[in-house]
């Protein structure tokens, strides 16, 4: 009885690349699979922390319901509203004292102003004395040794009142320096009204418009913002239909399983008998490489459709986060660009240092007032000095107009005793008329004064006393503000700050994306190896038929239907039907109907 020349086997370098291809195979379709569910971990990470950082600064907008109730620019605003309208409550009132105080200083003034004319009545009468006294002093020295006594009265008449004349010169310039001075006290006064009136006034709403304007601006940001999340959120889609495709795994992995178990079951003796056996197990053998081609052909096809299908979708994933970058670059540019357009395309910036160049305007306007008042405290100190001066000057004229009334008293005597002067009677009446005048004229001057000086010291006191209590209060709302402009920088700061690092996507996303794509390009690999088991199971096969036709023409016969069901046996293992239903067609028999695919695992 003929025996095999020669056997076939299945070497271990092909079984090792199979076992290999296998736990390859399967590490990457498992590391895909552990890949995409940190992916969707990390996303919705990124999606919950960029929408709460979104709503730290613009709360109540679409897709922060759950998150902050108030942002940090509402807080900060609001705020900043409360502590602005205290300031104008405050302002307002201290606007309503400040106009009492500013009426009763201009009433002063206005009765200081008087002033100026009875200091002119009395040089104009100190002058007109002094003609007297040249007249009377021309009628004395005619009359000779009866006019001598009286000669001298008349000289000491023309000493005293050219000496009125030039203190009342000095008066008047003092006066006139004062009421300069209470000119221009008023003006300030005046100016600091107007200012008050002017900026305490309106700004508030100013203030308020700009808030709101800033306020809308950021809101309109975080809407753009959570419109980048939207965005973003278009990734799931395409990881979605890579998470389907990694749940091929297991067919896969069960399709290299019937390989190997395939393989395993190529046994043939190099020293067996020419018989019917023989035959039938050539048969077996010559089918399996076949067998294992068709599942390592479907096996390398499934591959290479998720190789493409996890390809298309990593490309998809790439094109949404380029879109999304470049939107984030043009919400950059929206915040930092200076443009004049308010609410479109770039003006936060601009609506911000609006925001603030108010607040700074206010604390500048705030000190500005308290600076004016203040100068008006010292300003009015000073002509209270200046009035008190002027005051003691008229108060020392009561010495020159008791040297009058004493020398209208010793020119009546004098009229009285001489003849020759008695024609004169009416001059002494003249000196004595004037010399009344002057005395009103001077008590009025003091009256006056003492007046103006009452008011006014009482005005200056009570005013200083209102900026002393005012500058504490206004103070302490300067520092308010202060506070309010230092946290509306602080949210500018941290809002641009943010901006620039803002990404939904997390560098660990990143870095398992790029992981990702380093599976699927091993995804590659693979069908390169299937490629060569091929080739090296071709080769077997192409052994094996040729051994076969060998026996077949040494027993005489031309073609061999299998008898044994060994590859019925083997293929119940199988547990997938399309396998199985291949299976089949070689060995021409039927299979029972079953499960398309095997059940899949899923992640």
């Amino acid at each position: 009885m003929a025996i095999l020349s020669t056997g076939l086997v299945i070497s271990k370098d092909l079984l090792s690349k199979l076992e290999n291809l296998e736990s390859e195979s399967e590490r990457i379709y498992l590391n895909l699979g552990q890949r995409l569910s940190d992916l969707f971990k990390e996303l919705e990470r990124g999606f919950a922390e960029s929408s709460q950082l979104i709503s730290y600064f613009a709360a109540g907008q679409s897709g922060a319901e759950k998150l902050e109730e108030h942002s940090l620019v509402e807080e900060i605003i609001t705020e900043a509203r409360e502590v602005i309208e205290e300031a104008a409550v405050f302002f307002n009132e201290m606007q309503e004292r400040d106009n009492v105080l500013f009426s009763s200083i201009n009433e002063g003034i206005d009765h200081l102003s008087s002033l100026d004319g009875r200091i002119e009545n009395i040089r104009d009468d100190s002058i007109e004395m002094e003609l007297i006294s040249l007249n009377a002093m021309t009628v004395a020295l005619k009359a000779g040794l009866g006019g001598r006594a009286f000669s001298y009265i008349t000289e000491e008449l023309k000493k005293l009142s050219s000496r009125t004349i030039i203190y009342t010169e000095e008066l008047t310039r003092s006066g006139a320096s004062i009421l300069k001075d209470f000119l221009e006290f008023r003006k300030l006064v005046g100016e600091i009204q107007a200012f008050q009136q002017r900026f305490f006034g309106d700004f508030q709403e100013k203030l308020n418009k700009c808030f709101d304007r800033y306020n809308m601006g950021v809101k309109q940001l975080a809407e753009m913002l959570f419109g980048v999340i939207e965005e973003a959120k278009a990734v799931k889609k395409p990881l979605y239909r890579i998470m389907e495709e990694v749940q091929l795994q297991d067919i896969i992995k069960q399709s290299l399983e019937h390989v190997l178990l395939s393989l395993k079951e190529f046994d043939l003796d190099p020293e067996a008998e020419y018989n019917d056996h023989l035959l039938d197990e050539l048969s077996f053998v010559e089918k399996l490489p076949r067998l294992c081609q068709d599942l390592l052909d479907d096996i390398s096809l499934k591959i290479r459709q998720s190789r493409d299908l996890f390809s298309t979708n990593l490309t998809d994933i790439r094109s949404t986060l380029r879109d999304v970058e470049e939107q984030r670059g043009a919400f950059l540019e929206y915040f930092t660009d200076r443009g004049e357009n308010e609410l479109e395309g770039g003006a936060l910036e601009q609506m911000f240092a609006e925001s603030v160049g108010v607040l700074k305007e206010l604390l500048s306007g705030i000190d500005r007032s308290m600076t004016g008042k203040k100068a008006i405290g010292r300003d009015g100190n000073r002509i209270i000095e200046n009035i008190t001066v002027l005051k003691t000057g008229f108060e020392n004229f009561f010495e020159i107009i008791d040297r009058f009334y004493a020398i209208e008293v010793a020119s009546r005597i004098q009229v009285a005793k001489q003849e020759v002067l008695r024609d004169r009677t009416e001059t002494v009446n003249e000196m004595t008329r004037l010399t009344s005048r002057i005395d009103d004229d001077v008590k009025e001057a003091l009256r006056i004064l003492k007046d103006a000086l009452t008011k006014i010291y009482r005005i200056i006191n009570r005013y200083s006393d209102k900026v002393e209590m005012e500058m504490s209060v206004v103070q302490e709302t300067a520092d308010c503000i202060k506070s309010s402009y230092d946290r509306l920088m602080f949210s500018k700061t941290t809002l641009a700050d943010t901006l620039k690092n803002f990404s939904v996507y997390s560098e660990r996303f990143l870095s398992l994306l790029d992981a990702s794509e380093g599976d699927i390009l091993h995804l590659g690999m693979l069908v390169k190896v299937i490629s060569e088991v091929k080739d090296e199971l071709a080769d077997v096969q192409a052994r094996a038929e040729t051994l076969k036709r060998e026996v077949l023409q040494d027993m005489g016969l031309q073609e061999w239907q299998i008898k044994d069901d060994k590859l019925q046996t083997m293929i119940e293992r199988f547990t997938i039907f399309t396998h199985k239903k291949v299976a089949g067609e070689l060995g021409g028999f039927e299979v029972e109907e079953g499960s398309l695919e095997g059940e899949l695992t899923l992640f």
